[in-house]
């Protein structure tokens, strides 16, 4: 069995039975089904692929066994997914509204109903990188940082945050006066101040790591380029 990628999409289909003989849901097959809130998955289907049901309406959804692999925007958009049912399904992880690998080291999905209902953030121990967008999310002010974390888009973080924590034992970030840095890479300034001076050191800033709530940026004595994305000190 095979469908399309973006066979359905901007349907008005309100639901959807896939048969086990479809191994894998192509990009964005169902991607911006609106009226979408009913997906039932059978035995036999491996894979989700980029934004197949990106922008459902779904509340709950139940994987079968045989799903072995989630792309990270596969349930992207879809709001009031609260619910992930594993069953006996062994390749993922469910907990406290974040779907991961077995491994616990990469987030699938967050359920937005628990990112609303959160002003902290502590991202799951085990993840080594985190581009999952909570930009929209300005209800967080914290996040915690865990001991694996490696790496981290600016990008995709709130501008309401106020506060980071980075673990004692993480080996990559440091925290302090509004900045989060990676060594002598400026990652994230959360500072609200409206005049700010990077810290003696820095040499590389990530693009977006400054946001529009610092109007006036100085480097004592130097000048900024840009290259490839990111701020380089000259």
């Amino acid at each position: 069995t095979y469908i399309g990628s973006r066979a359905f999409r901007n349907t008005g289909l309100e639901q959807i039975n896939i048969p086990g003989s479809l191994k894998t849901i192509l990009d964005s097959t169902f991607d911006g089904c609106k009226n979408l809130s009913k997906i039932y998955l059978n035995e036999g289907t491996k894979e989700l692929a980029s934004g197949c049901f990106a922008g459902a309406i779904i509340e709950e959804i139940a994987l079968p066994t045989t799903i072995t692999t989630i792309n990270a925007q596969a349930f992207s958009g879809c709001l009031k997914l609260s619910k992930i049912n594993l069953g006996k399904n062994e390749n993922f992880v469910y907990e406290s509204g974040f779907l991961m690998n077995k491994a616990k080291n990469n987030i699938l999905f967050a359920s937005s109903e628990y990112l609303k209902s959160i002003n902290t953030l502590e991202i799951p121990e085990g993840i080594l990188s985190f581009n999952f967008a909570i930009s929209k999310y300005e209800n967080i002010t914290k996040i915690i940082i865990p001991n694996s974390l490696s790496e981290l888009n600016a990008n995709s973080m709130p501008t309401t945050l106020t506060e980071v924590t980075v673990k004692a034992g993480n080996k990559t970030f440091t925290a302090n006066n509004g900045f989060l840095c990676n060594g002598t890479t400026l990652t994230l300034c959360y500072s609200k101040e409206t005049n700010i001076e990077i810290p003696n050191g820095i040499i590389n800033m990530k693009l977006n790591s400054v946001t529009s709530n610092n109007t006036n940026v100085e480097v004592s004595g130097y000048s900024l380029y840009q290259k490839n994305g990111n701020y380089y000190v000259k």
